[in-house]
């Protein structure tokens, strides 16, 4: 198997301000699921909070970051329609 290559986009300098605020996002998320006891959410939020800091950081420093998006209200409202159909087909089928 061959490792897959880095893929890198370049950024604007300036736009390292807008995933700062995605990663305190991220971090505020955690937080609410860690207060509700919801430890798997609270990790997977913590640790991309830590990622995107990271975006962050490369940003401002050197203009790029790795591959990846912010998302939107509609990436989201698209992502919430596709797992909820999936959770329709797939529930029953662990429920047999």
């Amino acid at each position: 198997m061959t490792p897959r290559g880095t893929q890198r986009v370049s950024i604007p300098r300036s736009k390292y301000r807008d995933y700062v605020n995605v990663a305190e996002n991220f971090s505020a998320g955690g937080e609410v699921a860690k207060t509700f006891e919801y430890w798997n959410a609270a990790g997977v939020l913590l640790i991309h909070a830590a990622i995107v800091y990271t975006d962050a950081l490369t940003i401002k420093v050197g203009g790029v970051k790795s591959q990846g998006e912010i998302y939107t209200k509609e990436d989201i409202e698209k992502l919430w329609k596709h797992l909820e159909r999936y959770k329709a087909w797939i529930v029953p089928q662990l429920s047999q």
